[in-house]
């Protein structure tokens, strides 16, 4: 039973950060129509950094949800399977919205090259990187 209340807790957090990366993508955008000035670029960076770190904090959580998955499905068969599938759309649905509301964090317009330059520098930092760049 321990496991199965591990396995609810990492998904929780799971959703949690989520729910709170998709929040200050969202205020972002709310705040910043377009790149204007270098500020703005500024504000970009200070969002984009603590998603990556976010991002890669994660992936030992994944591992970690993976193997209780599997030990849990293997202690309480289909059943778990299901209830577990279950859970990973629901996580998996979240991720997926929070991806496009990322996606278009990262396809603003710039007022000038120079801003235009650096704000792809920092999206693509973002998506390819592990660690920030910039």
């Amino acid at each position: 039973m321990t496991i199965f209340v591990i396995y609810i807790s990492i998904n929780i957090v799971f959703i949690s950060l989520n729910l709170w990366a998709r929040t200050e993508i969202l205020k972002f955008l709310k705040q910043h129509l377009e790149i204007q000035s270098w500020q703005d670029l500024e504000d970009f960076s200070a969002l984009v950094r603590p998603q990556m770190y976010l991002a890669l904090a994660s992936m030992p959580l994944f591992l970690l949800d993976l193997i209780l998955f599997l030990l849990l499905i293997y202690r309480f068969g289909s059943l778990m399977l299901f209830f577990g599938l279950l859970l990973k759309l629901g996580v998996f649905i979240l991720a997926k919205i929070g991806m496009n509301i990322e996606k278009r964090s990262r396809n603003l317009t710039c007022t000038t090259e120079e801003l235009e330059y650096e704000y792809k520098k920092i999206a693509k930092s973002w998506t390819d990187d592990a660690l920030p760049k910039f």
